[in-house]
């Protein structure tokens, strides 16, 4: 018969009965969105804080923005990255003013933009709010998705095949 040295025999029975130590998953991280869309995002926050005097001449706005596929896209953009600087800390939301909100806004409001045929609607001092015509009841912006689905790494692929988006549209 060997004999075991008497530490080396207990090594050996702890590590047998023992379990593999259970190691803490990280809890992947939700963020909670401020508003609950795009509609909500432009109703309730940039048509009061882009301040900016509509003029027919150099600068166009359409109430009803949402029936513009580039304008709906651009402005989805806006708010899914408005949303994510509003999370982070230092100059975030600065750099997404200067970024983004101003060159899609520009973009959108020029003499060349979308709304260019808005001659009737006209703000009469810089810091009025953008008029916003209600979406109609019932009316979803699922017609975005072949604009969007880049954002999610995908995008529309050939014969009007399009990967999923992770945005929400909402319809009130």
């Amino acid at each position: 018969m060997s004999k075991q040295h008497p530490v080396a025999a207990s090594a050996i029975t702890d590590t047998a009965t023992e379990q593999a130590p259970v190691i803490d998953q990280p809890v992947p991280y939700t963020p909670t969105l401020f508003f609950g869309g795009v509609e909500e995002f432009v109703r309730c926050w940039l048509r009061f804080a882009w301040q900016h005097r509509v003029d027919a001449h150099a600068c166009f706005w359409a109430p009803d923005w949402w029936r513009f596929d580039e304008a709906a896209a651009r402005l989805t953009v806006l708010w899914n990255g408005w949303e994510s600087c509003r999370m982070e800390s230092g100059t975030a939301l600065s750099a997404w003013w200067i970024n983004h909100l101003d060159p899609h806004m520009a973009q959108l409001t020029s003499e060349h933009g979308p709304f260019r045929e808005y001659y009737d609607v006209l703000t009469e001092h810089p810091h009025d709010p953008l008029p916003i015509a209600p979406l109609p009841q019932g009316h979803v912006l699922a017609h975005l998705e072949p604009h969007l689905a880049h954002l999610d790494g995908g995008c529309p692929g050939p014969y009007g095949l399009v990967y999923e988006t992770p945005f929400t549209f909402i319809t009130h």
